[in-house]
């Protein structure tokens, strides 16, 4: 089966740019559909600059978010195979929507061509300051005081986001509720207006109100600290496990 477009950036498009000059590519603008809502459209933005400098042909961004980023992902893979869309995804929309979802379609070795990995996000655990708990320890013994009681917010089912909180709840046997959202910034908007206590975000989307104080980190959702914020552990060490 052919495959059908393309999963960004800049590298393969203008490795070569005597070749794609001989072939006439690009001779009319390029869709990249970001399928990531948030702080990953300033990356989007960035990106599509820098190819339309170089490919002297504009670079339009459209964001299809939603549904853990599989809204895009089938918009991508039903349009022609030509080089005319490229895409700005996710693990969630491009591999875990396949073995989470019986509905899935898309199958990223058969649909997509991979050309390189655009940039990596920091993930976050983030809460508002009326919730009386400033470390995952006492995140988790308030959960089980309040058991039901405490709600996490998220970009969607089955995003990378929901399965840390369902491990969260199966390392520590907490009972919250997941709230899943249609993108990452309504996360931290229902959690500054007190819709939800918990939410699990990326540091480009909470950065601006983690600054300003309307909301505060509890911990880096990921192997290692970030240099950018040094002094914020991981779940991993205030989790073991």
């Amino acid at each position: 089966m052919k495959k059908r477009c393309l999963y960004l950036t800049v590298a393969a498009l203008i490795s070569h740019p005597l070749a794609a000059q001989a072939q006439g590519y690009p001779s009319r603008p390029i869709r990249s559909i970001m399928t990531v809502a948030g702080g990953a459209d300033v990356v989007a933005r960035l990106v599509a600059q820098g190819l339309t400098g170089a490919l002297g042909q504009p670079v339009v961004v459209e964001t299809q978010s939603g549904a853990g980023g599989a809204i895009g992902a089938e918009s991508v893979a039903r349009a022609a195979p030509d080089g005319y869309t490229i895409m700005l995804t996710s693990a969630s929309a491009l591999v875990m929507n396949r073995f989470l979802s019986k509905s899935a379609r898309l199958d990223p070795l058969r649909d997509f061509t991979p050309i390189t990995k655009a940039f990596e996000t920091v993930a976050l655990i983030v809460t508002s300051p009326a919730l009386p708990v400033d470390s995952m320890q006492e995140l988790i013994e308030y959960a089980k005081r309040h058991p039901g009681k405490l709600s996490y917010g998220t970009s969607g089912i089955g995003t990378t986001h929901h399965l840390a909180g369902e491990s969260i709840r199966l390392l520590t046997g907490i009972d919250w509720v997941h709230v899943p959202y249609k993108g990452g910034p309504p996360v931290i908007t229902d959690l500054i207006g007190g819709e939800i206590q918990v939410g699990l975000s990326i540091l480009a989307t909470a950065a601006p109100f983690l600054a300003s104080g309307k909301i505060k980190i509890l911990a880096v959702n990921g192997a290692n600290r970030y240099h950018v914020i040094p002094n914020v552990p991981t779940v991993a060490e205030q989790l073991p496990g």
